[in-house]
């Protein structure tokens, strides 16, 4: 035994004296990336964990873009990014998407689910996770439904507590209110757009904490509008407060494309936002109180609504471009709000707005020659004459003279452009 020993000590000092001598070979770092910029998002998460080499140079590219969602666990990772002192340098793209990654509304719905699309990622409890998934017993398969509880989708009531109220019954707890300014420290984010599709997984794609790293899926037509519009407005209205939060230490939101779809007024005018949230304004209690029983609660109703709506509109006052569609929906109810939603939008280099309003449908349709209603349903040309009509005798007029007689806007019915951006 001492002898073979020996003899292969000795054959590995040779074959060591044989190696050439001086650190291996290696691709230089511009390389590397290149070859990790073609490689998906799963191999790049795997890439992370080899050495620090590839954790340097494949954590910028892994956490560039990713998609988070309204849910507890989801805002949980992004406010997670945004608190980390390096990890939020990276961020510059958001996808904000309506739809939960898995939708469940009882175990028996999931048990369905689970028939249906076997090979999704469940993820189960550490528990389980060894476990091969043909044992699976009816207790172990609620265990894993409950740790879905925060993944399923928070009801539409979740609008009630918008304004960050305290209730118990609030699922969403202090997760919004932290979102602001969790949107506040994402220093490089240039890019966020709105999307209803509904994700199905794949074993390949790469998940964590509910944040999905991968190409967004195309977007049903017609999918809960009621509900896409409400979680609008909710991002609408974290972007401003980020925004306001920015201001008051010296600084600008760094956003500068924003793309959504929505049908109806959705969020456009303080009308449709009161129509849409249905909250209790403060006209009820301490602004009553404060403005005295001499003003009505509907006027202090309209103007809570307004100031949200200024609110929701002042994140795109920094926008170079923005990209809204719209549908369904008629454009005198649309027109005006719409208006002073683009307004406030004063920088802006690529503008792209699509309304779908509604028409009659038939296989033979009648009506009356009517310029006013060709006008109507040329949105371009209802943009431009929302303020007052303009006869021969102004034309001759100069811009400061329009502007001393009120005319100087073609945004009349939604206020200027600099009244929305100072809001």
């Amino acid at each position: 035994m001492a002898l073979c020993s020996k003899r292969k000590t000795a054959r590995q000092t040779k074959l060591q004296a044989a190696l050439p001598h001086g650190p291996p070979p290696s691709l230089p770092e511009e390389m590397v990336d290149h070859i990790i910029s073609y490689v998906d998002r799963d191999t790049q998460q795997q890439l992370r964990l080899c050495c620090r080499q590839f954790n340097r140079l494949t954590t910028p590219r892994y956490f560039r873009s990713f998609r988070f969602r309204l849910s507890k666990l989801s805002l949980d990772g992004l406010i997670m990014i945004a608190n980390h002192e390096i990890l939020s340098d990276y961020v510059q793209e958001l996808e904000f998407n309506v739809h939960q990654l898995l939708w469940f509304f009882d175990f028996d719905h999931f048990l369905r689910e689970i028939q249906i699309q076997p090979n999704l990622p469940w993820r189960p409890p550490p528990g389980l996770k060894h476990l091969p998934t043909q044992t699976f017993t009816p207790h172990h398969l609620h265990q894993i439904y409950t740790t879905y509880v925060d993944e399923r989708d928070t009801h539409a009531n979740y609008t009630d507590h918008l304004l960050s109220r305290a209730a118990p019954t609030n699922p969403l707890g202090g997760t919004y209110a932290a979102l602001p300014a969790a949107l506040a420290r994402l220093r490089h984010l240039r890019a966020l757009r709105l999307t209803a599709g509904m994700p199905q997984p794949h074993p390949d794609h790469h998940a964590w904490r509910a944040l999905l790293f991968r190409p967004s899926d195309p977007e049903p037509p017609g999918d809960r509008d009621n509900q896409k519009a409400a979680h609008l407005s909710c991002l609408l209205h974290a972007l401003g407060q980020a925004r306001r939060l920015l201001r008051s230490r010296s600084r600008a939101l760094p956003l500068r494309s924003l793309a959504f779809a929505t049908t109806g007024p959705s969020v456009f005018g303080g009308a449709a936002l009161a129509r849409l949230w249905n909250l209790d304004a403060p006209s009820t209690t301490t602004a009553a109180a404060a403005a005295g029983a001499a003003t009505p609660a509907v006027l202090l109703d309209d103007a809570f609504y307004d100031a949200q709506f200024r609110l929701l509109c002042a994140p795109v006052a920094g926008l170079t471009r923005l990209d809204v569609r719209v549908s369904g929906c008629g454009l005198r109810q649309l027109v005006g709000p719409l208006a002073a939603f683009l307004a406030a939008a004063a920088g802006l280099e690529e503008l792209g707005v699509v309304v779908e309003s509604e028409v009659e449908t038939g296989w033979r349709v009648n009506f009356a020659p009517d310029e006013g209603w060709l006008r109507e349903k040329d949105l371009l040309l209802a943009l431009l004459e929302v303020g007052e009509d303009v006869d021969e005798a102004d034309e001759e007029k100069t811009w400061e003279e329009w502007e001393e007689e009120g005319k100087g806007t073609v945004f009349g019915a939604g206020g200027t452009g600099d009244e929305l951006a100072k809001a």
